[in-house]
């Protein structure tokens, strides 16, 4: 009996956090902020699915299309409230994120949390892991939502547990390549790879989606579209030969040797520096960030302290195997999120991170009262910064003070989403552009940088990618496609080019130039004839 009520008390705690959080962040911060370049992107995709169009064969995406498939229930029901309910799914994915990993590192590392610490542990990562990156539907979010709950599962002694869990794990790279790294890693670093079910279980949703390309006649277009990015040397190695990286690691060697190496001074003076160098420090650093917004930079440090305290123990056998197993998934999937031109930090698993180094404190040395309040405490002054780092730091759009006016009327789907003044311009004029082209009888194009309209355009975009800039469309072979298609859309369709750049509207309104990187646009105004201009905009035909 008491058994079981620890366990429906669990349950309870689990189901509190992941109900009460995401609603009370979605309340408070998802009406904040908007940027017609990178929100949306997956939403605009997965209307793509939902028109009836196959990934690879009927439009360019160099990712494979999971993520876009998770996400086409908001697309189809969300309505006029579309991009809102999308933020809370993603609130609710950070949740998750936050949670199972802070349960798998109890359960591996043995701690002695409480259920109040556990909670305050939970909301620690949620927050450092949330951060101010932008809120809105993404791969790499879609990635490590599977990745920790199959580790969770991974980690179960159940047969049927880990099956299912490595089946969770083969589900991230079909959000995003890069994680592809974490199927082997977890089979070797949980000692499974000698279980041939597992593997079979973590590459059967490969299997599948391979087997989806053959039949659907898109297996040569996913080959060209899913080798587009090749930058693996540069954002996976020397992006982490810094000195963040170095510091951290030598803060994390010397805590672990404080506490585990030969006597140098009394065992209470290396403890109180263990503990503030590899416990106060981090959390504290963390708040700092959040504060001051350069969370994506210190994610560094914290990588590099958890790197600093797997070398010792992997080179001086000091703590149980489950230690270093437990620490090593943490630092794999850092690694494998930040695999990113766009965003090329692990900071996406600071808050695990930071648990991780929590963990090690609190499981080797026992705890005074004071103690044991001082993850509380913690969480309460890193939910704070946050909840400030929320308002103040809003991806490429202005502080919350300045967020005026609503996207209602003006982008399909945008209910109740507030943005600055000069996007609410560009929105507005986009609007009235498309008007425009309605009442010529005539189908629509947008380029470059507003996949965001897509998801409840009122009809299909005519165009083979809902964000045609180099990154997109990294190979001659998908610039061709693209212009082939613009082509092919001459007789039925007026192209609308924006004017100014859509990265940097919160800032001012700066001219869109005709480069390499905006290819498309280049092409359109060099080869079509301009029939009309608004402020932002021109169309051509």
């Amino acid at each position: 009996m008491p058994k079981i009520n620890l366990i429906k008390k669990e349950a309870l705690i689990a189901a509190s956090f992941l109900i009460l959080i995401p609603l009370i962040s979605h309340f408070l911060f998802s009406w904040m902020g908007f940027t017609p370049t990178d929100e949306g992107f997956t939403l605009a995709l997965s209307r793509r699915l939902l028109d009836g169009q196959v990934p690879h064969r009927d439009f360019i995406i160099i990712r494979p299309f999971l993520s876009p498939l998770i996400h086409t229930p908001v697309v189809l029901f969300g309505g006029a409230y579309t991009f809102w309910f999308s933020r809370l799914f993603v609130w609710f994915q950070l949740a998750c994120i936050s949670w199972f990993w802070v349960l798998t590192i109890c359960r591996m590392m043995r701690s002695t949390f409480s259920p109040a610490q556990t909670f305050a542990a939970a909301i620690i990562s949620f927050a450092a892991t949330a951060h101010t990156r932008h809120l809105t539907a993404w791969h790499t979010i879609d990635g490590l939502f599977f990745i920790a709950m199959g580790l969770a599962l991974c980690t179960n002694s159940r047969q049927i547990h880990k099956v299912f869990g490595y089946f969770l794990l083969g589900l991230a790279p079909l959000c995003k390549q890069n994680f592809i790294f974490i199927l082997p890693l977890s089979l070797l670093i949980l000692d499974d790879w000698r279980q041939v079910k597992y593997w079979i279980a973590a590459v059967l949703p490969g299997l599948c989606y391979v087997g989806y390309l053959v039949a659907a006649h898109a297996l040569f277009d996913a080959l060209m579209q899913l080798t587009v990015r090749t930058e693996l040397l540069q954002t996976g190695l020397w992006q982490y030969l810094n000195k963040t990286v170095i510091i951290g690691f030598v803060v994390g060697y010397a805590s672990m040797w404080l506490i585990f190496g030969p006597t140098v001074g009394s065992n209470k003076t290396k403890t109180r520096i263990a503990v503030l160098m590899l416990y106060c420090v981090p959390l504290l650093g963390v708040a700092g960030s959040l504060w001051f917004g350069v969370l994506p930079a210190t994610s560094f440090g914290l990588f590099g302290i958890l790197a600093g305290v797997v070398i010792y123990l992997l080179t001086n056998k000091t703590a149980p195997q489950t230690w270093v197993r437990i620490s090593l998934l943490v630092m794999a999937t850092a690694w494998s999120a930040s695999i990113s031109v766009g965003y090329n930090t692990p900071a996406l698993m600071s808050g695990p991170m930071l648990v991780m180094l929590t963990s090690y404190i609190f499981s080797l040395k026992k705890q005074n009262r004071a103690f044991r309040y001082s993850l509380i405490a913690g969480s309460v002054l890193i939910s704070l910064t946050f909840g400030i780092a929320r308002t103040r730091y809003i991806y490429r759009d202005q502080p919350a003070t300045q967020l005026t006016r609503s996207l209602d009327g003006v982008l399909p789907g945008g209910k109740h989403l507030y943005t600055n003044p000069n996007t609410f311009e560009f929105m507005r004029d986009l609007k009235d552009a498309v008007e425009f082209v309605e009442a010529q009888h005539r189908h629509y194009a947008i380029l470059p940088d507003v996949a965001a309209y897509w998801a409840k355009a009122p009809q299909e975009d005519p165009l083979p990618a809902v964000w045609p800039q180099a990154d997109e469309l990294g190979k001659p072979a998908l610039i061709d496609r693209f212009i082939g298609v613009m082509e092919s859309r001459r007789a039925d369709t007026i192209f609308i080019v924006q004017k100014v750049e859509a990265t940097d509207l919160a800032h001012g309104f700066v001219p869109l130039p005709s480069n390499d990187y905006y290819h498309v646009v280049r092409y359109a105004r060099s080869h079509f004839v301009k029939i009309h201009e608004t402020n932002y905009f021109e169309l051509y035909r």
